[in-house]
């Protein structure tokens, strides 16, 4: 049986071009394409690793995009030229879902660091490159616990990626159930905010629950808008 153009493989000396082509274009996407755009071999094997035990693939190019409209014009210029892409976090994943088996271009959230806390409403926006740690750290400031607690550090766009949990989810549920609102960047390079950040609403579609677990293959998630506990005055030890 004769394999679908849309599934086959592009010959490599197609995709080397389209590749070449597309780098061109990212460094007048990126605000600072020094800094933001990895193509030394070297430094792209560990844009192609995670913690499974599977062995690194380096991609075309690694790109860091600051902003989630950054981020989306990237999304948007890879998807014209039909190249590839592989969003990537803290890669702490064990399943190899951060590897890019297919080369293109890595979006990797770790500048998406923003942190704007709603003390009122006790809920905080938090960029998908924020760790869980440096997450925490901040909640304590402000007397809050964020429940959620997998146990290894990884960045909250992973989190929601995969809806970790840990040994609080008993207490505070998993990461699904912590979560209020997304900001994704779609395929097509949209940005888009799942629901509006109110008690509850019945308006539309429930798209948070769909892109929570979908391991980036419907989009980027670059923010979230998680609900915090109150900090308890005692732990155990």
């Amino acid at each position: 049986m004769a394999t679908p153009a849309a599934y086959q493989i592009e010959p490599l000396e197609a995709r080397q071009k389209k590749y070449a082509h597309c780098i061109e274009e990212l460094r007048k996407v990126l605000k600072n394409p020094e800094k933001q755009l990895v193509l030394d071999h070297k430094k792209l094997l560990r844009f192609g690793i995670d913690e499974s035990p599977l062995d690194p693939v380096a991609p075309a190019a690694a790109v860091l995009p600051s902003t989630i409209e950054e981020a989306a014009a990237v999304v948007k210029l890879c998807a014209s030229l039909r190249v590839p892409m592989t969003p990537s976090g803290a890669r702490t994943g064990l399943e190899g879902g951060a590897i890019p088996f297919a080369g293109g271009v890595v979006i990797d959230t770790v500048n998406l660091k923003r942190m704007d806390f709603d003390v009122e409403n006790a809920c905080v926006w938090v960029g998908a490159g924020v760790k869980k740690l440096a997450l925490n750290r901040e909640c304590t400031k402000r007397g809050f616990l964020f429940g959620p607690d997998p146990a290894s550090n990884p960045s909250v766009g992973g989190m929601v990626s995969t809806s970790g949990s840990g040994m609080s989810t008993l207490r505070y549920g998993t990461t699904r159930e912590n979560v209020i609102s997304l900001k994704v960047v779609t395929p097509a390079g949209d940005v888009l905010q799942t629901r509006q950040v109110v008690r509850k609403s019945s308006a539309g579609l429930e798209l948070t629950q769909l892109y929570i677990g979908s391991e980036g293959t419907l989009g980027i998630i670059c923010e979230v808008c998680f609900r915090l506990f109150p900090l308890t005055k005692y732990t155990a030890q």
